[in-house]
């Protein structure tokens, strides 16, 4: 379970996600928080934000990764987000909301 001291840090992305979610219909959740260990296994980044319970990988069943990516470079807030485009899903977290360098940008 995630510890309930990082509860709060989802919130600012699941704002993105839903306003999102408004753009293209259903969003479906692939990964949200991991614990250090896991991430560990799964090949996440040491200072993943997944750990910090801040980042959600997701998929569409209405538009492509790309499409999806380029939805959310018109995000209002756009400048303080985390997005990793990926051949089937997306990340996304707002690391800007926590004072970290953004943006940031990747292609897995």
């Amino acid at each position: 379970p995630v510890p309930r001291d990082l509860w709060a840090h989802i919130l600012p992305t699941l704002e993105v996600l839903d306003w999102l979610r408004e753009q293209v219909g259903p969003l479906h959740v692939n990964s949200g928080w991991r614990d250090p260990e896991y991430n560990r296994v799964v090949g996440g980044a040491k200072d993943s934000r997944h750990v910090a319970f801040n980042a959600i990988d997701f998929y569409s069943t209405t538009k492509k990764p790309h499409e999806l990516a380029d939805i959310l470079e018109t995000y209002q807030y756009a400048n303080a987000l985390g997005i990793g485009r990926y051949n089937t899903f997306i990340h996304i977290d707002t690391r800007g909301a926590f004072g970290l360098p953004a943006p940031a940008r990747w292609v897995g």
